[in-house]
């Protein structure tokens, strides 16, 4: 599999080309649980709410 994003784009671009493989019949998707403890604004948490999800949907229409 070809990537090409960085960033947050990057899970965008990964989920839409695995949903695509799945759609085909050509991976299989299973749950896997995990530890996650997300970092806090004090943490140095990144996201910038309205520049990451405009660039969230430009991937998504992009990929899809």
């Amino acid at each position: 599999m070809e990537l090409n994003e960085k960033g947050f784009g990057f899970c965008l671009e990964v989920t839409a080309k695995v949903a695509r493989q799945v759609k085909r019949g050509r991976l299989r998707i299973v749950e896997v649980p995990i530890a996650y403890h997300g970092r806090s604004r004090v943490d140095g948490k990144k996201i910038k709410f309205v520049r990451d999800g405009l660039n969230a949907l430009k991937c998504i229409w992009k990929y899809s």
